[in-house]
């Protein structure tokens, strides 16, 4: 409780912190008498909205979040198109001891365009909304605790071609951010914020077919790992622009634990890359082992009506431990297999 002294205009408080008065849910009201003297009260902490800051309120429930220039951003609201932005919850004088303090005030009005807001990312400053066919980006500081200072602007519209559904998808990469666009696989916002270019023609089968569950930059390689609900992981190498999947990696959420990439499955099993053996968990006792494979595309050495052709090819690898190499060639253009051979390699050559 707080309340001011005779005459006064700054409500001092009255209770303590460390005994509190409590809330009974079994009755309507309850009755608190004040026989403290204002003169005990005059040293106490004056009510937090002291001094013009903005009073602080409850936030609505939200299916998004993130932080963004030292606040919290939620979105997914009541109000589809509507976010609500935090207090700046950086206070150098208390080392950011402060909670996280909502004020109904701060709020930002996205367009209409596009649909609902459907997801939030943070890329070189800018705060970027997803919608399901739209893209936009807002950047700035914001009001200060007190309401003043220069307000956010309105976001701008930077894509009414692509968009995402999907905020499981968002994940911010080297050269900008990928995201997983309905029913047109995954596309790329890049850095310089032009239009997002397609970048999942190596899984595109895939990309619009499976929802991607989770996405994480994995610490231990170049690499950014797509879970899938129903499907393979979908795994793109930054380093060399090329795509790959993972088998037996349906996956209903997957982070970075502990340093190494960790997923869990919708029957509640958790499983931990170890990057030392290759095999795919225990069954029944027994570990077990996945292929690896690989199609390199077509090899034109000259035109269609070249006479170069080829005899001999080298592999080139590490040996990491006991393993079958098939080798399968295919010609002229025809996607069917016509020379096979297996190799049983026993120590690197």
């Amino acid at each position: 409780l707080y309340r001011t002294v005779v005459n006064g205009d700054v409500p001092q408080l009255v209770t303590s912190n460390l005994i509190p008065l409590q809330n009974n849910t079994q009755v309507d009201t309850i009755q608190y008498v004040d026989a403290i003297a204002d003169g005990e009260i005059t040293n106490n902490s004056p009510i937090y909205t002291t001094g013009g800051f903005l009073p602080n309120s409850a936030p609505p429930s939200c299916s998004m979040i993130t932080l963004y220039n030292n606040r919290v951003i939620i979105g997914g609201l009541e109000d589809p198109n509507l976010l609500w932005y935090s207090k700046n919850k950086v206070d150098n004088s208390n080392a950011n001891t402060i909670p996280v303090e909502f004020s109904a005030i701060n709020t930002i009005a996205v367009n209409q365009l596009g649909g609902p807001i459907t997801g939030l990312g943070l890329m070189d400053g800018n705060l970027i909304i997803f919608k399901k066919t739209a893209i936009f980006i807002m950047n700035g500081d914001g009001t200060n605790d007190q309401g003043g200072g220069q307000p956010f602007p309105d976001p701008q519209l930077i894509s009414q071609s692509v968009g995402c559904e999907n905020q499981n998808s968002i994940i911010l990469t080297t050269t900008g951010i990928m995201f997983q666009s309905p029913n047109k696989g995954i596309w790329m916002l890049p850095r310089s914020l032009g239009e997002p270019v397609y970048i999942g023609a190596g899984v595109d089968t895939e990309a619009k077919t499976y929802q991607v569950s989770s996405s994480n930059l994995d610490p231990n390689s170049n690499s950014v790992i797509f879970t899938t609900f129903d499907g393979p992981a979908l795994i793109f190498d930054y380093f060399i622009s090329q795509w790959s999947t993972w088998t037996n990696h349906k996956a209903v959420d997957g982070v970075i634990f502990d340093g190494s990439f960790t997923f869990t499955k919708n029957n509640g099993s958790v499983y931990q890359q170890d990057r030392s053996v290759y095999y795919d968990g225990y069954v029944a006792g027994r570990q077990i082992p996945y292929s690896m494979e690989m199609t390199t595309p077509w090899l034109s050495l000259a035109s269609n009506l070249g006479y170069q052709a080829v005899f001999r090819f080298y592999i080139l690898g590490q040996y990491k431990g006991a393993h079958t190499l098939d080798v399968a060639t295919a010609y002229d253009w025809n996607p069917a297999f016509v020379n096979t051979a297996t190799f049983t390699p026993t120590t690197l050559q």
